[in-house]
């Protein structure tokens, strides 16, 4: 349902009869997903569309960069730091932010950490699918790079349509450094 309610909202967008704002971090912090720091974040949005919407004179679909950009591409696979050449940092899902080969190394328990963290922050925003509450009448929708194409194929889920459903994310993209 709710990809369904996002999929006729951008077709209001697509008609000129309201716009979208998008925003968020590059790369989140997994440790961004306490209700304080996702309320911040979509109070910022809010505030953005609210100013988009007396600009444009439109209803605003506001869709935030949350629960799941937690990888980031990157142009070279290593980086030199001081004496060491380390491997880059391609976000909290991958391997730490420090500059020290340990925490540089890939590590599969943070896709694990960021599917925990990326649930909570779904919840906060009052995306409770286990509950089959639903979101307010002006949702923050969610939307994430799929840099991580394994973990996003492990989310895709067929309806009694046979429709087949990204479950990680409202609005994926494939970004311009994802395709190389």
């Amino acid at each position: 349902g709710d990809i369904l309610a996002l999929r006729a909202t951008l077709a209001r967008v697509a008609r000129g009869e309201a716009l979208v704002v998008q925003c968020g971090d590059c790369a989140e912090d997994m440790d961004d997903h306490h209700a304080e720091n996702v309320a911040r974040k979509a109070a910022v949005l809010e505030l953005l569309a609210g100013a988009l919407r007396l600009a444009g004179r439109r209803p605003v679909i506001r869709v935030g960069r949350i629960a799941g950009q937690y990888a980031k591409p990157r142009s070279k696979p290593h980086e030199q730091v001081g004496e060491q050449t380390l491997p880059v940092y391609r976000g909290d899902m991958v391997n730490g932010r420090e500059a020290h080969a340990e925490q540089r190394r890939a590590d599969p328990q943070r896709i694990l950490k960021g599917y925990a963290a990326a649930r909570n922050i779904m919840r906060h925003l009052g995306w409770d699918a286990a509950s089959g509450q639903e979101a307010n009448a002006s949702p923050v929708w969610t939307s994430h790079e799929m840099l991580l194409l394994d973990y996003e194929l492990s989310m895709l889920r067929e309806d009694e349509q046979r429709r087949v459903y990204l479950g990680s994310t409202h609005w994926p993209w494939i970004g311009e450094r994802t395709r190389q």
